[in-house]
């Protein structure tokens, strides 16, 4: 894990935790772990944005709830248990 790292970050890498709050390699994987998961969670939140987008097209076009393009049950279903793992323990305080 470490040879992986040097690799990415290059060698010294593990000094970089005195810019970051905690000790050592467990702050620097937190930071980019929360990075990572920002990024993740911004594309969850634009591919949502395009299955409404759509399904309110296809209400409008094909005069059906979601357009015969998605199911009524199952796209909500999908959309709320997406969101649901995509955040965090923190965010929902558990």
């Amino acid at each position: 894990m470490v040879d992986t790292l040097d690799k990415i970050f290059g060698p010294n890498w593990h000094q970089l935790d005195q810019t970051v709050s905690g000790n050592g390699f467990d702050a620097i994987l937190f930071e980019l772990m929360g990075a990572f998961n920002g990024i993740v969670l911004a594309s969850v939140a634009v591919l949502i944005f395009y299955v409404i987008a759509v399904g309110v097209i296809g209400t409008a076009s094909e005069g059906e709830p979601l357009g015969k393009r998605y199911s009524t049950l199952w796209t909500p279903l999908r959309v709320s248990l997406l969101i649901l793992l995509k955040l965090s323990r923190s965010m929902l305080r558990w």
